[in-house]
């Protein structure tokens, strides 16, 4: 009945995005958030639920398509992205076809593999052409974001609390027992999910509500008692989830925006990270088992290691295994486990980001990712120097680009939550959202140059 309901609401929202991609928008984001609920509840946790979201994210992206020149106007800002593309685009599929030599019933796997790479290519354009004038339309759907995140983390607390329900709501409820974060050798805590299916997508949920929420702090600072609560409700979720790199995830992300804001509102959002800081240090050891916050402290421990691992002698070890092309897109994705293939026999074991790329793509699909990152981080840079050039207020782009970075840093170290296609969404949509900044840049230098021409040509006003 449950997925039934469900399934309604995305028709009516997919009807709905097609004459409005930008109220599709904010239904795309309550059915990405309501699927994990509403999988666990029907018989057989169907995995396609896991995609609910995606007939509206494809309405989305057909209005805006038929109804704007997405690629000349986006080439036209980035030109020399199109030719980065295409070398993406053969790397890819060079190795879809690796991929197909394990058999025709392998195509699952280039699927999933491709989703991984390329699904959130049409988020990005959506978020490139989301903002109409400035930034401060940004503020709105981040408050609404907040709010439904907000609510789906109380049932986090609710499993916390031995909390059950008549159906199964809560928890990894196709798991046998708890899952549980070995702090050390004698100790450890229940890893928690509430509504989400897993703990790490619901950390993860939880530390972009920190961060947004520290991000409309500094924006609007005046509804601070409203943000910091809201912020430290995220902080205690991310600590129940016992997902260690979550909690390092909004760290970084505070380094980040303080290090990337512009010189003169450095201070501001300094003073405003400490004051979130000391308000949710204090949250947390009043509210949170110590044995969460110990679990959260070995991750300092063990974060230098991984990332030395998975950014250097993994990938160096890997080099002479992984040959030119790789093993194939999608062998090492998230989700291939439930295909027909077994790729644990075929494929090395990896679960650095990095390492993953190298063993799907081989050396080189892996240098023509990292010419794809030179690239992006270069027009990054770009729309950070435009930005600060027009004098626009350059803190959102700061957020966005800290925010972004210090998930790029967290994939690094583990790939496999990122293998969420609504996550890729939510990802793909902030980035184009960063790259919009050269947009709006433009057309705000425009706007006044079509007023002063459009006075000079108006018909003169006869005098009184």
């Amino acid at each position: 009945m449950y997925s039934t309901i469900l399934l309604i609401f995305v028709a009516i929202s997919a009807v709905v995005a097609l004459q409005n991609w930008r109220l599709g928008l904010l239904l795309c984001v309550v059915v990405g958030v309501l699927q994990d609920p509403v999988r666990k509840v029907t018989p057989g946790t169907p995995i396609y639920l896991t995609l609910a979201f995606v007939p509206i994210y494809a309405a989305m992206f057909l209005n805006l398509w038929t109804t704007h020149p997405v690629l000349p106007s986006f080439f036209r800002h980035y030109p020399r992205s199109e030719t980065v593309a295409m070398l993406v685009l053969l790397a890819l599929l060079v190795s879809s076809v690796q991929t197909l030599s394990y058999g025709l019933q392998a195509w699952q796997a280039v699927a999933l593999g491709l989703g991984f790479y390329v699904g959130w290519i049409p988020a990005l354009f959506l978020g490139f052409f989301y903002l109409r004038r400035d930034y401060r339309e940004l503020d709105r759907p981040l408050i609404v974001f907040g709010a439904l995140t907000s609510l789906m983390l109380g049932g986090t607390l609710l499993e916390y609390f031995g909390v059950r329900f008549p159906v199964p709501l809560l928890g990894m409820v196709a798991t046998v027992g708890e899952q549980r974060r070995w702090f050390n050798d004698t100790e450890w805590v229940s890893m928690l999910s509430g509504f989400y299916r897993s703990p790490e997508i619901m950390a993860w949920h939880a530390a972009t509500l920190v961060i947004v929420s520290v991000y409309l702090l500094v924006r609007r600072p005046s509804w601070a008692a409203l943000w910091v609560p809201q912020a430290a409700w995220g902080l205690i979720a991310v600590f129940l989830g016992g997902r260690r790199k979550m909690f390092i995830l909004i760290l970084v992300f505070a380094g980040l925006f303080a290090l990337l804001a512009e010189g003169r509102r450095r201070v501001g959002i300094v003073f405003y990270l400490l004051l979130a800081g000391v308000v949710l240090a204090f949250a947390s050891s009043y509210f949170v088992d110590s044995r969460y916050l110990d679990t959260a402290g070995t991750g300092f421990r063990v974060f230098e290691k991984r990332v030395s691992s998975q950014t250097v002698t993994g990938p160096l070890w890997l080099v002479g295994v992984v040959g030119p092309f790789g093993y194939g897109v999608g062998t090492r994705t998230q989700g291939t486990q439930h295909l027909d293939t077994d790729f644990d026999k075929i494929v090395p074991v990896v679960e650095g980001g990095f390492e993953k790329v190298m063993v799907e793509l081989g050396i080189v699909g892996t240098v023509v990712m990292l010419v794809f990152v030179v690239f992006l981080v270069r027009i990054i840079l770009l729309s950070f120097k435009r930005t600060w050039a027009s004098r626009m207020d350059s803190t959102p782009v700061a957020g966005l680009a800290a925010f972004l970075l210090a998930n790029a840093l967290t994939y690094l170290v583990a790939f496999q939550v990122y293998g969420d296609p609504f996550l890729g969404f939510l990802l793909g949509f902030s980035s184009g959202l960063l790259l919009s900044a050269s947009r709006l840049v433009a057309q705000g230098q425009t706007a006044p140059m079509a007023r002063a021409a459009r006075a000079a040509t108006a018909p003169a006003q006869p005098a009184a």
